[in-house]
């Protein structure tokens, strides 16, 4: 959508959106990727602000009824951010770029040289309860904002990826290349984490076609952005009704090159290759057999962007069924949040 900022004279605006997602979507890198083409603002999980001090000071205390800052202050982010990312001429003051400071929006210096400003989103990961009804009142607010939604269709690695951050020490977003970590993953903690990655992702889509009061205007694909990250900017941009700049895959990915050199710049934690992180990987190959499309997840050894609905729920049934002496059997009807135990989590190789 374009809007026009109140108390600007009627001064065209740029396109604003907002991202549905989950968790270890990779949304963090997307911010990082985003922001990173000229005149285009992102905010991960702007939900963290709606509590913030600084948000506080300027809207006053929640209603009796949330906790949360009212949906003007995402609306006023929206408005107000777009030239302050990585991809500004000038960049903007180090301490700007500290979440607290930034989530009240605005450029810190209204002489900073910038680009025209082209598009600018948040993301939500909260997406029930107070955050919900938040979402709903902004778009109530500005009927013209862009909802999107941000998946991972292999649930297998979502899986994995959670699994492994809850072993000591295991981080979701590294800055630095590490040692790979041998898991041990037993099938039913993989499945029963699996199938709670595929239940969240279908609210995530239910609640972004809700939001957008139509079918959702582009579902953001993390193995998408793996394999070209640059080519899913353009479809972004165009979704949201921004043009994307003039050679925006070189501008893009020259742009992420030199913020590849940076400190500070997030790298993969985990492995593409479960082979090569997974230390019982035979194991669950063969117990997956039975299952043809988590099998095919599970031994995707690049980036494979696999149907939104994810697989069949009988065939995680399948495979559960067949581990009954499982030792997490209160899980089996529970929520799949599960931790690996520490001698599953194993040690580390060079890699």
């Amino acid at each position: 959508m374009t809007s026009t900022e109140p108390g600007t004279s009627g001064i065209a605006r740029f396109p604003h959106f907002v991202v549905v997602k989950g968790y270890h979507m990779g949304s963090k890198w997307f911010e990082g990727a985003f922001g990173a083409v000229p005149g285009c603002s992102f905010f991960f999980e702007f939900e963290h602000c709606l509590r913030d001090a600084k948000i506080r000071q300027l809207y006053g205390p929640p209603p009796p009824s949330t906790d949360l800052a009212p949906p003007e202050a995402t609306l006023h982010y929206l408005r107000s951010s777009c030239g302050c990312g990585v991809g500004t001429v000038g960049r903007p003051p180090k301490e700007y770029t500290r979440r607290g400071n930034r989530c009240a929006g605005g450029c810190p210096n209204a002489s900073l040289e910038r680009p025209p400003c082209r598009a600018s989103g948040v993301s939500f990961g909260a997406i029930g309860g107070a955050h919900a009804t938040h979402l709903r009142s902004l778009v109530a607010l500005e009927p013209r904002l862009t909802v999107l939604a941000m998946v991972r269709t292999n649930r297998i690695k979502h899986a994995v990826s959670f699994l492994r951050t809850s072993c000591h020490g295991e981080l979701n977003h590294a800055t630095t290349s590490r040692a790979v970590r041998r898991l041990v993953v037993p099938t039913e903690a993989l499945l029963l984490r699996a199938r709670t990655s595929q239940k969240s992702q279908t609210k995530v889509l239910q609640m972004a076609r809700e939001l957008g009061r139509r079918p959702v205007a582009h579902v953001i694909v993390y193995e998408e952005m793996q394999r070209d990250l640059a080519a899913e900017l353009a479809r972004i941009l165009r979704a949201v009704g921004a043009a994307p700049p003039a050679a925006t895959a070189v501008a893009a990915k020259g742009a992420l090159a030199e913020a590849a050199t940076s400190k500070g710049t997030l790298v993969k934690a985990g492995s593409d290759d479960l082979a090569a992180q997974v230390a019982n990987f035979d194991a669950l190959e063969a117990e997956l057999r039975a299952a043809p499309c988590l099998h095919a997840m599970l031994v995707a050894r690049e980036p494979v962007a696999f149907g939104l609905d994810g697989c069949p729920i009988d065939e995680y049934d399948v495979v559960l069924r067949a581990n009954s002496s499982t030792t997490r059997k209160k899980d089996l009807v529970g929520d799949g949040n599960i931790k690996l135990a520490g001698d599953e989590c194993g040690g580390v190789e060079e890699g």
